[in-house]
């Protein structure tokens, strides 16, 4: 049986990001869209997969987060999805998260001082992004 991650992760979306420009849908899988600030950077879209949530970074990148704690209820598992989208987007939206990639691939991390390598940058885009925009330089942290 799916998880409501729906039912669980649409009212706590609202109630945690007021400020954010959120649409639900467009499509019955999108759960919710929201639009950074800046046109460069676009949008981030929250699938509900059934057991999991992806969340797509622009057209840059993807990534999914579930639980597989199998011990828990599906209910404990789907707060617990929850709460790591949650935390996930409350360090995208304070610029804390850098996120890079072609679309084929790429990738996203807490912002370091350490800049992404050459390899990455090579195979995964030369460009970094913060929520709020570009990075000034690419790999910049």
């Amino acid at each position: 049986m799916p998880l409501q991650l729906s039912e669980t992760l649409l009212p706590r979306l609202r109630e945690a990001f007021p400020e954010q420009r959120m649409e639900l849908g467009p499509e019955a899988h999108i759960l919710a869209t929201f639009y950074s600030p800046s046109p460069e950077v676009g949008a981030l879209a929250i699938q509900d997969d059934g057991d999991e949530i992806t969340i797509f970074l622009a057209d840059r990148t993807h990534f999914h987060i579930e639980c597989s704690d199998e011990q828990k209820t599906e209910q404990e598992r789907a707060e617990d999805i929850t709460t790591q989208v949650l935390e996930f987007l409350t360090k995208l939206f304070a610029d804390e998260i850098e996120f890079y990639g072609t679309g084929a691939s790429g990738g996203c991390r807490e912002r370091q001082a350490k800049k992404r390598g050459f390899l990455s940058r090579l195979l995964l885009g030369g460009r970094s992004y913060v929520w709020s925009g570009p990075l000034a330089q690419s790999g910049d942290a």
